[in-house]
C-alpha cells in the first residue's frame, strides 16, 4: 500500500510509485524559481530615460555619429521623426514634451556631449552616460548609458560617471 511519503505518477501510460524523499530537490528548485520570476516594475524616470536613449541612438544614426549638442536638438529631432517612427520605438508622439522632463525634479533631462571614440568601442570599457537628471532627488540621480541601461546613482558615483557636471 502507499505510505504518506509515496506518490503515484503516470509515465508513458504506466503507473509508477515514487517516494517523496527523492523528489525534494525538484520541489525545492520549483519553489525557488517561482519566487525569482517576479520582476521589478520600471519607474517613470527609467522609462523616460530608456525612450530618450533610443531617440539619442537614432539621432546618432541619422547624423553620422554626431551627438545632439543639447536636449533642444534631441527634442526637435524627435518631433520631426513622425508618429509611425516614434511608435516603432514605443513612444507616443503626444507624450514627447513630458518625456523630456524628469517627474522627480521637474527639470529637463541633460544630454551629455558624447566624447568622440577612436575606432571600434571596447566592450571591456564601461558604457558612457549620455543622459541624466539635472538635480535628481535625495542626492541621487538617474543616468542613462549609451546601451539604453538606466540606473539610479548616488552623488559620488554620479561625479565619477559625469565629472564635468555640476
Amino acid at each position: 500500500m502507499n505510505s504518506p511519503s509515496q506518490i503515484l505518477f503516470v509515465v508513458k501510460g504506466r503507473l509508477v510509485l515514487r517516494t517523496l524523499r527523492g523528489l525534494w530537490p525538484v520541489v525545492l528548485v520549483g519553489v525557488l524559481l517561482s519566487g525569482c520570476s517576479k520582476q521589478r516594475k520600471a519607474t517613470e524616470e527609467e522609462v523616460h530615460l530608456q525612450h530618450l536613449t533610443k531617440l539619442y541612438g537614432h539621432y546618432l544614426k541619422d547624423h553620422k555619429g554626431q551627438a545632439p549638442p543639447d536636449v533642444a536638438a534631441l527634442k526637435k529631432f524627435a518631433k520631426e521623426m513622425g508618429k509611425e517612427r516614434l511608435a516603432g520605438l514605443g513612444i507616443e508622439a503626444a507624450d514627447l514634451d513630458s518625456l523630456f522632463v524628469s517627474p522627480r525634479d521637474k527639470q529637463e533631462y541633460v544630454v551629455r556631449k558624447k566624447p568622440p571614440r577612436q575606432g571600434v568601442p571596447n566592450p571591456q570599457e564601461p558604457p558612457t552616460v549620455v543622459l541624466y537628471e539635472k538635480i535628481g532627488e535625495g542626492g541621487r540621480r538617474y543616468v542613462a548609458y549609451e546601451t539604453v541601461r538606466v540606473e539610479e546613482v548616488d552623488a559620488d558615483k554620479f561625479r565619477e560617471l559625469v565629472p564635468e557636471a555640476r
